[in-house]
């Protein structure tokens, strides 16, 4: 009521219709930033706004589903990569470029290590990295084992040991998404 909200309305009604737009402009834009104001103080606080949000400090929650496809892919990859090693294991004695193709899915292995990396580092959650650390350590085994080259079952085993802790990884994430979901 004291600002006298109508009656200034429509005096830049009149400024409008008296095409005085510099004028009309610096008014509408005055009411515009009161009218905001006035809504901010009307809009009742709740905790994400005041600070007390889900991440703990003001920010908007965290979003892993591009972290949690990307591994998803991952995962996919690897168990294919495993399944293409029991394939050239099985088939070594008759393969007479068996070591060319083992060092080819070791460059393979050394990919998804190396796509890990980057899916790691684009995930901003610190008790995530011994998971983490873990799948990149099977991998790197398996990439080595590859290199010699051997394609064994203790290479299978490696490489079944990063489908087994992308697949812990992928679950965690899931858990912190549903932690973070009830939250907010």
């Amino acid at each position: 009521k004291e600002s006298h909200v109508s009656d200034e309305l429509d005096r830049a009604g009149v400024l409008i219709q008296s095409n005085v737009t510099v004028q009309t402009s610096v008014d509408l834009a005055n009411w515009s930033g009161r009218f905001q104001k006035w809504a901010d103080d009307l809009q009742p606080k709740s905790d994400s706004q005041s600070g007390q949000g889900a991440s703990g400090q003001g920010q908007p929650p965290l979003d892993l589903s591009k972290q949690l496809i990307a591994l998803l892919r991952l995962r996919e990859k690897e168990s294919s990569l495993r399944d293409q090693t029991g394939v050239l294991d099985w088939s070594k004695d008759s393969t007479p470029d068996y070591k060319e193709q083992a060092v080819s899915l070791a460059a393979t292995q050394g990919n998804l290590g190396q796509a890990l990396a980057l899916i790691h580092k684009a995930t901003p959650v610190p008790s995530l990295g011994p998971p983490f650390t873990q799948v990149a350590k099977a991998m790197d085994e398996a990439r080595e084992l590859l290199d010699k080259p051997q394609t064994d079952a203790v290479t299978s085993g490696t490489e079944a040991r990063s489908v087994d802790a992308l697949s812990d990884l992928i679950n965690l994430i899931n858990e912190q998404a549903q932690q973070i979901g009830r939250a907010s």
